[in-house]
């Protein structure tokens, strides 16, 4: 990386990868929660 505008498309890059990587997460996270309480 050279330039500015590199530097900011990476890290827009990054942002958008850990972003996704924390809703599909959190969307887990819910499903598991949830198929928990039926169970019981």
């Amino acid at each position: 990386m050279h330039t500015l505008q590199e530097f900011l498309n990476h890290t827009k890059g990054m942002t958008y990868v850990i972003s996704a990587l924390l809703l599909l997460a959190s969307i887990g996270f819910w499903l598991y929660l949830t198929g928990r309480e039926g169970g019981e």
